[in-house]
């Protein structure tokens, strides 16, 4: 048997899998299963019709041990032998990877940003033919479904009605919030213990996620784990909930391009599975080069849809990354064909590279433009919300820079609550938004205390605006 080599043989992982190759002698299969135990009291809560409707869905009953036992399904995941990532096909079929030597280990990871392995096994598992069962063992949702939205800890509003109401996290919600409740089995209630709490849990919106294998490392928290070393479900998607997640949101923004030696070509890519990354994969005979965030390998490139830089982690859908064609073609040749490939967990796109070295006219210089004395930012709009739970006032401005220059904020609070109260940084919106608390402080000390925010662009102009801290409202500034 021939093993692929490298990143040629990672694509031609991905052209078997789309039907582009031929046999699966040479294949091992990757599937996830779910185990979650439950505690006694829940376990022996659970009515017979309950049992019966989880039995007919294939969920298996343990009874000495209180567990259930999931059908098991594909997942999104990473396969790593030694140094190099191998991306599971959504149909877990992957052709054996070469194994370099002295690696006695092959683990499953989630994405390159969460290397921790999921599961780790011997290499001497990796045989043709055989179907590799990833464990998931589940802890359930943990403290998502807290009577107390603000217990210590960092937990985020659920946006749920006031009264145990059904759940309201629609698609597009700009804070934590999951769709946890909106199970097959339940009611979509909330419910803060015994066995509905579960029930309603199972075949959610969050917890079907969690079955492709997207959140295993998360426990079904949307905070910063209380009960164990999880990952929030908020962090881990990158600002993103768990509804927002589109198992075939993928694209590149061309299939085909022509590109004149020596010149380059801007290409997006839309990612919003739950996957983070994409990746630019090149072949052997690949002519030019591609440009992400970071090499991910010989003439490929690794490319993140997240920024870091922001005080909170954002979510970025589309992306841009390059194709730069070489400055030469070989003698004789005026026209080359090549192509390379965008990789997510499970889905691929090809676009196809047209190189042409023909001469071009010389374009007729440009009149040299008169240099524009630089303009200060303009302030649009100045939002104070009170946010009684907190005892603060959450502040955020909008403001646009004439020439399209990077603004950035700084803010500054005055006045006799600066003594009682304290500045509690960047709000939900980052650096343009700012929050500031006064819990402890009087009536009258808050009455008198501003808050600044000063806007400059990158040539140093700047835009600056006082307003009362108490002052609450949607302001229109709009000079």
């Amino acid at each position: 048997m021939v093993r692929p080599r490298s990143l040629v043989g990672l694509v031609l992982l991905f052209l078997v899998a789309l039907g582009c190759g031929g046999g699966g002698s040479s294949r091992v299969k990757l599937v996830s299963e779910v185990v979650w135990t439950l505690p006694e009291a829940v376990w022996n809560e659970i009515p017979a019709g309950d049992r019966q409707d989880m039995l007919k869905r294939g969920i298996q009953f343990e009874n000495p041990t209180r567990t259930l036992r999931f059908p098991q399904t594909r997942f999104h995941t990473l396969l790593r032998v030694g140094e190099r990532l191998y991306p599971v096909p959504a149909n877990g079929e992957i052709d054996l990877p070469e194994i370099p030597a002295g690696v006695t280990e092959a683990s499953v990871i989630s994405s390159p940003s969460n290397p921790t392995p999921l599961h780790t096994f011997p290499i001497a598992q990796l045989v043709a033919g055989v179907t590799i069962v990833v464990p998931i063992n589940y802890h359930g949702p943990l403290g998502m479904n807290s009577p107390d939205d603000t217990v210590p800890g960092g937990r985020h509003l659920h946006s749920r009605d006031e009264d145990n109401g059904t759940t309201t996290c629609p698609p597009g919600t700009k804070s934590p919030c999951c769709e946890d409740q909106n199970g097959a089995l339940g009611d979509g209630r909330r419910y803060n213990n015994g066995w509905k709490r579960y029930r309603n849990f199972i075949g959610s919106t969050c917890f079907q996620w969690v079955l492709a294998g997207c959140c295993a490392n998360e426990g079904a928290e949307i905070i910063p784990a209380l009960f164990g070393s999880y990952i929030s479900c908020y962090d881990n998607h990158k600002s993103r909930n768990c509804q927002d997640l589109k198992d075939d949101d993928f694209a590149v923004s061309a299939t085909e391009i022509v590109v004149q030696c020596g010149q380059q070509a801007r290409l997006t890519v839309t990612n919003g599975t739950c996957s983070n990354e994409s990746i630019v994969l090149t072949l052997s005979n690949f002519v030019g080069q591609v440009k992400g965030d970071e090499d991910y390998g010989p003439g490929s490139q690794l490319i993140r849809h997240y920024d870091s830089a922001t005080p909170r982690v954002n979510h970025l859908r589309d992306r841009e990354f390059f194709y730069i064609a070489p400055v030469a073609l070989p003698e004789g040749v005026t026209e080359l064909k090549t192509s390379f490939m965008c990789v997510t967990a499970g889905q691929v796109r090809v676009v196809d590279v047209t190189v042409r070295c023909v001469p071009q006219p010389t374009p007729t210089p440009a009149p040299t433009p008169t240099p524009q004395p630089n303009r200060a930012p303009r302030l649009l709009r100045f939002t104070n919300t009170f946010l009684p739970d907190l005892h603060s006032n959450a502040f955020k401005t909008e403001a646009e820079d004439p020439e399209g220059d990077t603004l950035t904020y700084t803010w500054s609070w005055s006045g006799p609550a600066t003594s009682c109260g304290r500045d509690s940084g960047a709000g939900a919106d980052g650096t343009r938004s700012r929050v500031y608390n006064h819990d402890g402080c009087s009536g009258t000390q808050e009455a008198t205390t501003k808050v600044k925010v000063v806007v400059r662009d990158s040539k140093g102009a700047e835009a600056t605006y006082e307003h009362l801290l108490r002052n609450e409202g949607s302001f229109d500034l709009n000079f």
